[in-house]
């Protein structure tokens, strides 16, 4: 997942999954992978721009709520485009295959 790139703190695949165990398990922004890969821990708020400052914590972000929801539509946009390009090239694909022997025997049945 990606943000803008403007963005003081960019999304890494581990410190993502640690934010959703931490939520789906213990209803906080603490949990055992975190502690144990030392992921960032994440901090919400309703602002426009997540904070990082590693300067004050290298541990803690602040992630911007309406900026998160966003960088999640985008990935879910694109991935069902992707898909949906992806089926419809298959099955294209896989009708002007067929033999047209087969379109016949199709077409009479």
């Amino acid at each position: 997942m990606k943000t803008d790139p403007s963005q003081p703190y960019q999304y890494t695949g581990k410190d993502v999954y640690a934010a959703r165990c931490s939520q789906l398990h213990s209803y906080s922004s603490f949990s055992e992978l975190r502690s144990k890969e030392n992921c960032k821990q994440f901090g919400y708020h309703d602002g426009s721009e997540h904070i990082f400052n590693p300067g004050e914590s290298q541990n803690l972000v602040l992630i911007s709520v309406p900026r998160l929801v966003q960088d999640f539509y985008v990935v879910f946009t694109l991935n069902s485009l992707l898909t949906f390009e992806t089926a419809f090239n298959k099955s294209s694909l896989r009708f002007f295959d067929l033999p047209i022997r087969s379109l016949k025997t199709h077409k009479q049945r």
